[in-house]
């Protein structure tokens, strides 16, 4: 009982910490939808005012017309009691009849306390009323008893954050207006003027300062596709999680391991952290380290980007490489070298994220609850695809828990052995494959097989080539990972064919962190990830008619009478000098004749003897434009070179017929 009057005492005085939120209700007759509504992810189910207690309102707010319910939010220490400096970062909703409303039932709230990452938060709640007079008291107030609770879309403000370390403030998700309501008018929490909803409505974001950078981990916005969706009528989203600091999904796990490990205890101030990582998962852990005071290592396969490994040390971590092409328990692979260097030192944990309960957990408790928000719990699909298995399994159990019939569909690439581990339950022998972070070939315990209804195997080039397109026809720059997810989710997209279904994927990380390969046209070419429609030099002679071989040349030995006859025989102009593949000269057809009517001895003389300069060589994937440089008029052709060979001749006649499109 004392503690109650506490609390009750210092709600009065700290009203004004309160943040107001003001909802659009969609009326009073669902009652039980409303009671049944999801409370918001990082609270418990919110208690509602004692419906003894009415709530008083001043009769303008009746002939406004405003509808909607109060929210007071309220932020607690460790020990459950108010925290008052929040008055440094609160702020009140601008209406002051709606205040002292607040104020009138605070002492019948009672705390829905609630924990996220690690950090108590209590949330108290007004029951959600529909505001009709009902009858005058004395001093002129309306006197509302508890009505009928009205099923709501919850339209939440963002919750300011108390030092010394609060969770992140939550951005305010607006649904759409309500098109069958004749009256849209809603009251704001951030004016203090009455406006109608809009198309687009306003949605503040990071309206208060950040205690750190870690702060503003999570909450990332959730982005319709529209470019690469043509022609496909279902509605594909996907969660932005490169806007987190660290540029990827996996800072949300970087964190959570560490204060994970915190608790525990098996981390203590000055300690090291150890990671097999792929490179997401180590800028997370050392971004967090940075801000913690922890020292990192990092081993990491050599097929990852160079970008990676160079933003692990400009983070402040140490990178060891290790080789791609070793078995899973080879000493040299990349997670038992990770776990070599951990047990070697004191105060060192190793974050082991494909084996740590706590991957898939911070998913369950952040991404997935902030997916459901973000639809207004209209998702029907949700397309991972899995590394570690984190995302997926915990954000589709999540999701599931809320909504049974949604389907969890995991994307992977071909060589990965999870595909034909879910369906055989037996693991298989994995292939090399280029996309970065995702598949694998061992199976991790964060992967929980049973929240995945389907697999789609996606090919490098598919996904390579799907994350050019985000950048280029969405402006959304991600990695070959991202590329899976997207492939994968507008297969389900288009197998569903409902515009009523909504799809929601992954964009995993940013492209800057892979420059040098997804976004590198040559290495593309090198791993035939890419469709090259540039015309090459290799092209050019391939589409040479007629019945000539590709290459006639003459060998220095051979007289000029030789030589014409050949020339004569294949109808060209000129020949190239050969010796042991190598041209050593060359020989044009106007030139010897014109020798021969003057000398006609030379006719036997060999070809030594009177040949000109050799033709420059050019590699066969060279750019035809190459071609339109050197050759000239005293340059008519250029020998064609594959893998240290002569295999063709080009002309200026070739060329001319490439450029003009004569065939």
């Amino acid at each position: 009982m004392a503690e109650a009057s506490e609390r009750r005492r210092l709600v009065k005085t700290v009203i004004g910490v309160a943040l107001i939120g003001i909802v659009a209700c969609r009326g009073s007759s669902r009652q039980s939808e409303a009671q049944g509504a999801a409370p918001p992810p990082e609270s418990e189910a919110p208690v509602a005012l004692n419906p003894d207690v009415p709530i008083a309102y001043p009769p303008a707010l009746f002939e406004r017309k405003v509808e909607g319910d109060v929210t007071l939010r309220l932020f607690v220490d460790s020990t459950g009691k108010l925290i008052p400096e929040s008055t440094r970062v609160a702020e009140p909703s601008g209406y002051p009849a709606l205040d002292s409303a607040a104020l009138a039932g605070a002492p019948a709230l009672k705390f829905a306390p609630a924990k996220r990452h690690g950090i108590p938060v209590a949330t108290v709640f007004l029951q959600p009323v529909e505001f009709r007079q009902v009858g005058t008291t004395r001093t002129g107030t309306v006197t509302l008893p508890p009505p009928p609770a009205p099923a709501l879309t919850p339209v939440l403000p963002p919750a300011a954050a108390p030092p010394p370390a609060p969770p992140r403030p939550r951005p305010v998700v607006r649904p759409p207006p309500d098109t069958t309501r004749a009256d849209t008018t809603r009251v704001r929490a951030d004016t203090t003027r009455v406006r109608p909803d809009t198309t687009h409505p306003e949605v503040p974001q990071h309206t208060k300062p950040y205690q750190n950078v870690l702060e503003t981990i999570g909450w990332t916005p959730l982005i319709r596709i529209n470019a690469v969706t043509r022609g496909i009528r279902t509605p594909v989203y996907a969660k932005a999680e490169f806007f987190n600091p660290g540029g990827s999904v996996k800072d949300r796990i970087g964190l959570a391991m560490i204060e994970a490990a915190e608790r525990a205890g098996k981390l203590r101030p000055g300690g090291l952290i150890v990671e097999a990582t792929s490179g997401n998962t180590g800028v997370g852990l050392a971004i967090a380290a940075a801000v913690k005071g922890y020292r990192c290592i990092f081993t990491m396969p050599d097929k990852m980007s160079q970008e990676k490994a160079r933003l692990l040390r400009a983070l402040g971590a140490e990178v060891i490489i290790t080789p791609t092409a070793v078995p899973p328990d080879h000493p040299d692979n990349y997670i038992m070298k990770g776990r070599a260097i951990a047990a070697a030192h004191d105060n060192a944990i190793f974050a082991d994220q494909h084996y740590n309960p706590v991957n898939p957990d911070v998913h369950y408790h952040t991404t997935g609850p902030e997916i459901w928000e973000q639809t207004d719990g209209k998702v029907t699909h949700f397309v991972c695809a899995p590394g570690t298995g984190g995302t997926v399994s915990g954000a589709g159990k999540f999701l599931k828990e809320k909504n049974p019939q949604i389907r969890v569909v995991a994307g992977d690439p071909v060589g990965s052995i999870y595909t034909g581990y879910a369906r055989t339950h037996k693991k298989g022998d994995g292939q090399p494959y280029k996309v970065e972070g995702i598949g694998g070939d061992k199976i991790p315990t964060s992967l929980h097989w049973d929240v995945i209804d389907e697999w789609v195997v996606v090919s490098d080039k598919d996904a390579m080539q799907m994350a050019r397109r985000l950048s280029k026809e969405e402006g959304l720059f991600v990695g070959g990972s991202t590329g899976v997810n997207v492939v994968a989710a507008l297969d389900v997209a288009r197998r569903s064919d409902d515009p009523t279904a909504l799809v929601v994927t992954v964009l995993a990380d940013t492209g800057e962190r892979y420059l040098s390969k997804v976004y590198n046209e040559e290495w593309l070419r090198e791993n035939q990830l890419i469709d090259d429609s540039r015309p090459t030099v290799a092209r050019l002679v391939a589409a040479k008619t007629g019945d000539a071989p590709p290459l006639i040349h003459v060998a220095p030995e051979a007289s000029v009478r030789q030589a014409l006859n050949l020339m004569t025989t294949y109808n060209v102009s000129q020949l190239p000098v050969l010796e042991d593949n190598d041209g050593v000269g060359a020989v044009s057809e106007q030139a010897l004749m014109a020798r021969a009517i003057g000398q006609p001895k030379i006719l036997d003389s060999p070809v030594r003897d009177v040949m000109d300069p050799p033709f420059p060589v050019v590699d066969a994937e060279a750019p035809v434009s190459l071609l339109t440089t050197l050759l000239s008029r005293t340059t008519p052709a250029a020998l064609v070179r594959r893998n240290g060979k002569v295999v063709g001749i080009v002309t200026r006649y070739d060329l001319l017929h490439q450029l003009a499109g004569i065939h």
